[in-house]
């Protein structure tokens, strides 16, 4: 268990320093509101990140108890069933421009800077698919 923390935190600080859009964000809003701001927005995502983190996690478990039953063909089943929806949605999706004004927090509504970090990064599909990888690499390690 102390290996995977230890490998999470390490896995945590080498994303902490990647380019992607939440990094943005918070450049953008230590340069408008502040350190103490940024900060906030920054607690927020690592709560979202705990959430997929602990969701992944349990998921994961699952999956494993389930993966050394009998009934490892429905795993097969319902796994490609899922993704092939999952792409025919994705191809057959239409894009809409939405326009939607995005209203500006106050320097002191630190609350909603957390909401805005958390949901920021909750919306971010890739970071939930990385994050199920990464637990189950982990997990996977673990067992052996």
């Amino acid at each position: 268990m102390i290996n995977f923390l230890a490998t999470g935190i390490g896995l945590g600080l080498l994303l902490s320093i990647m380019l992607g859009p939440i990094f943005f964000v918070l450049l953008e809003t230590s340069i408008k509101k502040g350190i103490k701001a940024a900060l906030f927005l920054d607690l927020g995502i690592l709560l979202s990140d705990l959430m997929y983190i602990s969701i992944a996690y349990v998921f994961v478990s699952q999956v494993a108890d389930f993966k050394t039953s009998e009934h490892i063909y429905w795993l097969h089943i319902v796994g490609g069933i899922v993704f092939i929806i999952f792409g025919y949605l994705t191809i057959k999706k239409k894009r809409r421009k939405r326009k939607t004004q995005a209203k500006d927090l106050k320097t002191n509504n630190y609350f909603g800077t957390v909401l805005k970090g958390f949901f920021l990064n909750a919306v971010n599909p890739g970071l939930l698919f990385y994050w199920f990888g990464m637990v189950g690499i982990l997990r996977g390690k673990e067992k052996l």
